[in-house]
């Protein structure tokens, strides 16, 4: 094949330029080394097959796309501790309004830098198509370009081949541990990334983006949700069993509330709330692909959010969703309201807590600013509550979201910011400001209990609270903090998880045991309530019921029992109690069912089964 001087001089500047980005988020795998080749190859397979000037144009459109790629990915990272998706954008493209500010924060000269890199190649280009004429030297680099282009597509068959190694879906040990499995499952991006780097990344969002539209009738996966639904056991009576029946209850779902922040000086009615009430050690919330609202939706409905990288509140708003929180205390009689400080297009909420049985009041209606702290919009949303008579309210606070700079803190929270830096110097800013934040939730909550009380009103009341996932892009280096979880009496393991902690004012105080999850709230409460519901539509278990045995999973593919935590992607064991067998085989079954479960939604399962 000859080539062209021009051509040659573009492969070799624009080799030069794709190994400089594909070296920023490198990780040393074979697969990230193989995808980026395969990625080269055809990138550069195709630009000999074009001429000059539209192969100039190709490879410049292919430097950009990297350069928006790796820019983006990079401010996604500072933000969120994690790698984004395609299919998380698309379901986010009408919130991202709402995270300009922050998004403005994160931005760095070398995110600009990034971007602007294509030009600087095209310039290049031109300064050497016009200043430098043919030499030896160009006889060379067609040799170098012809054989490394030729040697790099025998990587793809090789690929090929490692990624579908021990392909038997019936030898579930060897599946789970195969390449395959991992490529199409692995539900933590900053784990694919290490493993299949970030081109594999957007290759594995881009095949699940384009592909999902087609996949949402799956006739197999309904019959295996189905069966495993049906195999739900009734929940055991316990001592917890319907001591709260006929009760009013205030559910808060807490922004970025984990165990570190409830401190008996800075946040002291969250802290009486802890200590008096019952709280449940080993709860924790994940950190999944939807964040607030995914924690939100499993809260709600008892079921596992989609894992495709869509927002389950975008895109699965319009679903079928039988037994949910809401829906089971409107059958028992009760008002269903919901409140939100923010505005209600923001994750969609203003369809989607309509459709699980709320009457949804955000910030809009509540006569409040979009973003207002907890403090104010509590303070109008209790004279609502105040005026029902049998109710169940649920709130999504707001105050501890980012971001977490002084410059976001208002005259009162700043004020706040100086009581934590006297009693906690060494504490990073955002950790101060974080603080800061939460002592206004904290502040919310007395106010309101100190009118319920004047007024006679607390003791039909139970307050339910729960963090929704840990503060973004904060405490990261933790070991720093074990003074602080000393100091606070909390379990290392403890301290960064979110809390759950149930309360009312006459109810002794109980510490229970028990690892879960956020799809044990809503059967819990069913517990406390004496609610009914059907059991065959619902994954979580009540933290009461004696038979239950924990779970809790995250986005790293952990998976912890009261007996074991197992690592999904290194596939390590560490029992607590029986042997490593039986707990291996436990925690293999459980990440099966997961996988099924988490077909519930993008099926719409609850719809397809009532229309057969």
């Amino acid at each position: 094949m000859a080539l062209s001087r021009h051509k040659v001089i573009s492969l070799v500047l624009f080799t030069a330029f794709y190994i400089f980005y594909s070296s920023i988020f490198f990780t040393f795998s074979k697969y990230t080394f193989l995808i980026n080749t395969i990625v080269y190859s055809l990138v550069v397979l195709i630009s000999l097959l074009l001429k000059d000037n539209f192969s100039n144009i190709w490879l410049s459109l292919f430097l950009v796309f990297l350069s928006v790629l790796y820019s983006m990915q990079s401010v996604y990272f500072r933000a969120f501790n994690q790698f984004g998706l395609l299919s998380t954008l698309i379901s986010m493209r009408n919130d991202i309004g709402f995270y300009s500010d922050s998004v403005l924060e994160l931005i760095q000269i070398k995110d600009v830098v990034l971007v602007l890199l294509p030009f600087v190649y095209i310039l290049l280009l031109y300064f050497i198509h016009t200043k430098i004429k043919n030499s030896s030297i160009e006889n060379i680099l067609r040799k170098l370009i012809l054989s490394f282009s030729s040697i790099c597509i025998v990587f793809i068959s090789f690929f090929i081949l490692l990624i579908n190694q021990s392909k038997n879906e019936y030898d579930i040990f060897s599946y789970f541990k195969s390449d395959h499995f991992i490529f199409l499952t692995i539900p933590n991006t900053n784990q694919f990334t290490n493993r299949f780097g970030l081109l594999g990344l957007f290759i594995r969002d881009l095949s699940n983006t384009t592909t999902s539209y087609f996949n949402l009738s799956n006739k197999k996966s309904i019959e295996s949700i189905s069966s495993l639904l049906s195999a739900n056991s009734a929940p055991n009576e316990n001592p917890f069993s319907g001591i709260y029946e006929g009760k009013n209850l205030l559910l808060i779902e807490a922004e970025s509330l984990n165990n570190f922040s409830i401190d008996p000086i800075l946040t002291p009615t969250l802290y009486k709330l802890m200590t008096t009430g019952i709280t449940i050690d080993g709860y924790n919330s994940p950190l999944l692909y939807g964040s607030t609202s995914d924690t939100e939706f499993m809260v709600n409905t008892s079921l596992f959010p989609s894992n495709s990288g869509y927002i389950t509140y975008h895109r699965y708003a319009s679903n079928t969703y039988p037994t949910t929180l809401a829906k089971q205390f409107k059958a028992s009689g009760y008002d269903t309201d919901a409140f939100h400080n923010s505005a209600g297009d923001f994750y969609n909420r203003n369809v989607m807590l309509n459709q699980l049985g709320y009457n949804f009041l955000d910030s809009n209606i509540l006569g409040l600013g979009a973003g207002e702290f907890d403090s104010n919009t509590l303070n109008v949303a209790k004279w609502i509550i105040y005026e029902k008579e049998t109710y169940f309210s649920f709130w999504i606070t707001y105050s501890g979201h980012q971001p977490y700079t002084v410059e976001s803190l208002n005259p009162t929270l700043l004020g706040y910011y100086n009581r934590v830096n006297q009693l906690y110097p060494d504490l990073p800013t955002q950790e101060k400001v974080y603080m800061a934040k939460t002592m206004d939730f904290d502040l919310s909550l007395e106010y309101f209990i100190y009118d319920f009380e004047r007024n006679q009103k607390l003791d039909d009341l139970v307050i339910i609270i729960y963090g929704d996932h840990q503060p973004k892009d904060i405490f990261m280096d933790k070991p720093s903090f074990y003074s602080f979880c000393d100091l606070k009496n909390l379990e290392y393991d403890d301290c960064f998880n979110t809390p759950f902690i149930i309360w009312d004012n006459s109810y002794p105080s109980r510490i229970i045991s028990k690892v879960s999850n956020p799809l044990d709230i809503a059967p819990t409460i069913y517990d406390l309530f004496n609610l009914d519901y059907n059991v065959n539509q619902i994954l979580g278990r009540s933290v009461f019921d004696p038979s239950y045995d924990g779970f809790y999973f995250d986005e790293s593919g952990i998976i912890k029992t009261d007996t074991f935590t197992y690592d999904s992607i290194n596939q390590t064991i560490y029992s607590h109690s029986l042997s490593d067998d039986v707990n291996l085989k436990q925690a293999l079954n459980l990440y099966s069912n997961m996988q099924v479960f988490r077909k519930i939604v993008d099926t719409n399962y609850f719809e397809s089964v009532d229309s057969d």
